[in-house]
């Protein structure tokens, strides 16, 4: 009968541990688990000014800009989360696209979702941001038409950033 209370505490032990582990990695689903590290750090990071994020590996820098994408998500503020590791490989001038036409379209994905959704879509808000914005949503025809110039600009990108693979190349040898 004392195993049963052993068993139970193992098994919490171990849940215990894999959480700590997957808080390692920045998530989207452990904004819900944020804690600020240092006092205004979050309201720096979410305040309409420049700011630099720095800091040692692990040290939570993904972290706080997940947060603070959330946290300005729900406050209907316009907001495109881009990971710049994807881009590690590019090159100049296809890295540069490469993160337009990335922000072009985090932005029309935030005018068709986020930007529009009605507070009342409670399955939508409380899955991803665990709460329901308080401003009213955006005019959803604006938001579309915004949105559709954006997708047409990132097509434009796109085609222009794969225009150089389409190219005629001639190699002309002479020998003299």
């Amino acid at each position: 009968m004392m195993n049963k209370p052993l068993e139970s505490s193992s098994s919490s032990i171990s849940r215990l541990v894999v959480l700590i582990k997957e808080s390692y990695r920045s998530t989207e689903s452990g904004v819900k688990r944020f804690i600020e590290p240092a006092q205004g750090t979050l309201m720096q990071a979410t305040s309409k000014t420049h700011s630099i994020v720095f800091g040692r590996r692990g040290s939570g820098k993904s972290s706080l800009l997940r947060k603070a994408a959330s946290d300005l998500t729900v406050d209907r503020r316009p907001i495109a989360y881009i990971d710049l590791e994807t881009f590690k490989g590019h090159s100049y001038p296809d890295v540069l696209l490469s993160v337009l036409i990335q922000t072009f379209s985090e932005f029309e994905n935030w005018l068709r979702t986020a930007a529009v959704y009605s507070p009342n879509k409670t399955s939508f808000w409380q899955k991803f941001f665990g709460q329901a914005p308080q401003r009213p949503s955006f005019n959803k025809k604006d938001a579309d038409s915004l949105a559709e110039m954006l997708n047409e600009r990132g097509l434009e990108l796109t085609q222009l950033l794969h225009s150089s693979d389409n190219m005629d190349v001639q190699k002309i040898t002479k020998s003299a």
